[in-house]
This record gives structure tokens, sequence and C-alpha cells, in this order.
């Protein structure tokens, strides 16, 4: 479950693992993968992700409407 008190890479790890099981490859990117890297010695309020999946694959993803 998601809370405040979830950390920025357990949250990278649940975007990540919804992303998997639906076949979509993405790699974390940015600010984020530095601040995971360092133990957080660069603090990152966000996560970024590349990957070449379409808006339609991701939506589906997260069970979003539109």
């Amino acid at each position: 479950m998601i809370s405040k008190q979830t950390s920025l890479e357990e949250l990278a790890y649940f975007v990540c693992s919804a992303l998997q099981k639906h076949g979509v490859e993405a790699v974390l990117t940015g600010g984020a993968a530095v601040s995971i890297y360092t133990n957080n010695r660069y603090q990152s309020f966000d996560l970024d992700f590349v990957t070449l999946a379409s808006v339609k694959q991701i939506t589906e993803a997260f069970n979003v409407k539109n």
C-alpha cells in the first residue's frame, strides 16, 4: 500500500511492477535514480521514467479511465 511513509525506492518499485505486469518496459531516470543510487545524498521528490509504451498501454496498466 502506498502512503506518506512510502519511500521513493518503494514507489518506483510499485510503478515498475505494475507496468511490467502489463508488458510495459520502463527505465527509472533522472533525480530519483540518482537519489536511490546515492542512498539519498541527493534528494529527489519525483519519479521520471523512459518508455516506448503508448499512453494507452500505461493507462491500462494503472486502470486509469479516460
